[in-house]
């Protein structure tokens, strides 16, 4: 999958072999939850990278400037950065992609990450549990995976669904 990273925010990981979560984050009303957990499940020593994904559909250049989504990513982590201040392993990026799932997977492969924290959100119009994204994610990670739906959590660990 071709993805084009293009920001991270201020803070930024410090030691690339401390354990990490990777927080998938959207804009969405689970973006606090999300951290929160995050924070919950992490110690002194995990690192908490929250990964905002833009989709740029196919019909476009993939390193296409999209301002205004950008600026969104931008605000939401900047926001989120700002409610969790005192947390100083928090950080975030944003990513460019054809689809969330992929980049998700695509940088955890990077990152080598402890657990992939993802959220699903309310789609009153599927008869589906977990959106197309969590699903991608499950189906094609071998890391831990914690899928998180309002206030209620799936897990999934080395292909062991619970």
């Amino acid at each position: 999958m071709e993805n084009k990273y293009i920001f991270r925010t201020d803070k930024q990981s410090t030691n690339p072999k401390k354990n990490k979560i990777i927080v998938g984050i959207s804009g969405s009303y689970l973006d606090d939850d999300l951290v929160e957990k995050a924070l919950e499940i992490a110690d002194d020593q995990t690192e908490i990278c929250m990964l905002y994904v833009i989709i740029i559909p196919k019909s476009k250049a993939l390193d296409i400037e999209d301002k205004q989504s950008f600026t969104r990513a931008e605000n939401v982590l900047k926001k989120l950065e700002t409610k969790f201040e005192n947390k100083i392993n928090l950080y975030g990026e944003i990513i460019q992609s054809r689809h969330a799932g992929a980049a998700i997977i695509e940088i955890a492969e990077i990152n080598n990450p402890s657990l992939l924290l993802v959220g699903v959100n309310e789609n009153s119009n599927s008869d589906s549990i977990i959106g197309s994204n969590a699903s991608y994610i499950l189906k094609n990670t071998t890391f831990p995976t914690l899928i998180y739906k309002n206030k209620i959590t799936w897990t999934k660990h080395l292909k062991i669904i619970f």
